[in-house]
């Protein structure tokens, strides 16, 4: 994991990283868990896309990996991390992404995606999801992206995991690692439908 992106703190939003220092301090320094610098507040910064549900951790969860006892240790510590972790930035997040952070999109297919305007639009189909959604197509609409993101999955791809971050030059940035691909989206909202139709 590249400890280096979070050292770029500073160059975003200095009071931001401020509060959020603090209550690292408070909370993830003292339980021994993640020294600050791990974290990553700039959307500029190239650093590993994924940081608690890595892809190395999900290919070691499958079955005949060789540690899928390990990695099913690893997963549910990381899984626990990450809970903690998203309470100290929630504050900082705005309502749409909070919103968002709610619902599971694990094995869901990429059947649409877009991105013009400085809007990102991905559409899935939730018929594979472990958790139960609403509809069977979910439509997400990223907007305030600035910069088209470097990887886009391709259609017939699989959703795995989402992980929530800071931006400093938007509200949040959301990894996503796909089947093959590994995204990162800088964003300002999330607008999320859900449909029995896909258009």
């Amino acid at each position: 994991m590249d400890h280096t992106c979070g050292q770029k703190i500073a160059g975003g939003n200095s009071h931001k990283a401020q509060q959020l220092s603090s209550l690292c301090n408070v909370d993830i320094i003292i339980s021994g868990l993640v020294p600050l610098p791990w974290l990553c507040l700039s959307s500029d910064v190239s650093c590993d896309p994924m940081i608690f549900f890595t892809r190395e951790l999900h290919e070691g969860y499958q079955e005949n990996s060789g540690w899928t006892r390990l990695a099913t240790v690893k997963y549910g510590r990381n899984f626990q991390l990450y809970k903690k972790y998203f309470r100290l930035i929630r504050p900082f997040l705005p309502v749409s992404a909070i919103r968002f952070s709610k619902f599971g999109f694990h094995d869901c297919e990429v059947i649409e995606r877009d991105w013009r305007g400085q809007k990102l639009h991905l559409i899935l189909d939730t018929a594979g999801a472990i958790m139960p959604l609403p509809k069977r197509y979910a439509h997400i609409t990223f907007t305030g992206v600035r910069r088209c993101p470097a990887r886009l999955p391709r259609k017939k791809e699989w959703w795995h995991s989402g992980e929530f971050h800071l931006g400093s030059r938007s509200n949040f940035c959301l990894h996503v690692m796909f089947t093959k691909t590994d995204m990162e989206i800088s964003a300002d909202e999330i607008r999320l439908r859900f449909e029995n139709e896909n258009s």
